[in-house]
């Protein structure tokens, strides 16, 4: 049963890019960004580079998956999964490959790491065993993948979704660091978002009425929108709404290729996506602004999941 899910989980993780199949540099802007750099069947690298299509490097890489990488807020350090443990684990490193620390230990499939505003936690999507306390007893419970939060170092961690019919994937935090935004799949995916401490509280539905599958959230530095990709079937485009799910616009529509993992530049101004032109999966940055197109790579490659941090 637990393979069965880690291959439909890397499946997952790659499904977005894949259905993508089938200029000149960027103006430099802030920050770093570091992606997935997939190669044949389900081997990844995680690699950096600066804004401007500059200083590219593979931070890390292997005979297995690494991937869902994510930058630290202040730029220095990067969470990513790996398989290089039989199963994915999240690891840590820092920006210049030193320092390489594991913080997840456990048979079950951890991915999709994203840290606080602050630095000091990790939140994640786990297919982990927990315990539900019921009257007279306990009882463990498998509900697919679901969230987590831990401190930055691995420890104290606790669960924020809990739901056997559904999974839950790509969290995403507020600038304030009080709400996670994420993908919630049932029959498609919904945007949900949740406390980022346990409260009990439900998680709430902010695309309820939306008609296409919506993906990977990001939020806004400024925490007035989230990013995110919309699947209408016909087309993959990156959309925009207001943080109370309303007001959803096109970004891309004007882009006659799809367009998927959206990541939002420090000063809000820019996004970065992936893309199908030339039949290849190159990343992308637009301007906020006037809706400007340029790529940021331009390789016979298969690149997704930025993440771009100051």
């Amino acid at each position: 049963m637990r393979i069965e899910r880690r291959h439909l989980l890397l499946g997952l993780l790659v499904a977005v890019a894949s259905s993508l199949l089938g200029g000149c540099a960027p103006k430099s802007g802030p920050g770093k960004i570091v992606f997935e750099a997939h190669q044949e069947g389900e081997v990844a690298d995680v690699v950096l580079i600066n804004p401007d299509g500059s200083g590219r490097k593979t931070l890390v890489q292997g005979s297995e998956w690494n991937g869902t990488p994510a930058l630290s807020p202040d730029g220095t350090r990067v969470a990513f999964a790996t398989e290089r443990d039989g199963n994915p684990e999240i690891y840590v490193i820092h920006a210049d490959g030193s320092n390489l620390t594991r913080l997840t230990d456990n048979e079950a499939t951890d991915v999709m790491p994203a840290w606080s505003p602050d630095g000091k936690r990790i939140a994640f999507s786990s297919d982990r065993v927990f315990t539900e306390t019921l009257p007279g007893g306990s009882v463990e419970v498998l509900a697919g993948m679901e969230l987590y939060v831990m401190d930055a170092d691995g420890r104290n961690i606790q669960r924020l979704t809990g739901d056997e019919a559904d999974m839950s994937f790509y969290p995403a935090w507020s600038p304030d660091g009080k709400k996670i935004a994420y993908m919630n799949v049932t029959d498609s995916g919904a945007i949900y978002v949740v406390d980022a401490t346990p409260t009990g509280i439900e998680p709430l539905n902010l695309t309820p009425n939306t008609e296409m599958a919506v993906w990977t959230p990001k939020w806004s530095p400024d925490g007035e929108y989230i990013f995110f990709m919309g699947d209408t079937k016909t087309k993959k485009d990156i959309y925009r709404m207001g943080a109370d799910g309303k007001n959803v616009l096109s970004l891309t529509g004007h882009w006659p290729y799809a367009c998927a993992d959206p990541a939002v530049s420090p000063d809000g101004k820019q996004i970065i996506f992936a893309s199908d032109k030339d039949d290849v999966v190159n990343l992308y940055v637009m301007a906020l602004d006037n809706k400007v197109i340029k790529p940021l790579t331009q390789d016979q490659g298969f690149y997704s999941r930025p993440s771009w941090s100051r």
